[in-house]
């Protein structure tokens, strides 16, 4: 299952600061994604990741099918949250904050 938000910033605040960053620069050297578990070719497949052990909360996602592509979030509690897609605007409100 995806890693719930305490667990993230308990894991961050203790042995994660280890690793948390990334010691050389970054450049992308082709089309790829940088992180193989951000885009899917299918919702069930991203179904299947978040039931996983990697996804995290605020991971941004996208599942990319033959006629669309739609962006998600995982939330704090690990569901997948549609954002935008192909076939829409995106539409942004204002939202009160934690």
């Amino acid at each position: 299952m995806a890693t719930k938000r305490t667990d993230l910033f308990n894991y961050l605040e203790t042995e994660g600061k280890a690793v948390w960053g990334v010691g050389v620069p970054i450049q992308r050297l082709n089309g790829l994604p940088l992180d193989k578990y951000s885009v899917f070719s299918s919702v069930e497949k991203l179904d299947e990741y978040i039931a996983g052990n990697f996804a995290y909360p605020g991971q941004l996602v996208a599942v990319v099918n033959d006629s669309s592509t739609i962006a998600y979030i995982i939330t704090a509690d690990g569901q997948k949250q549609a954002l935008a897609s192909s076939d829409s605007a995106i539409t942004w409100e204002a939202i009160a904050s934690d």
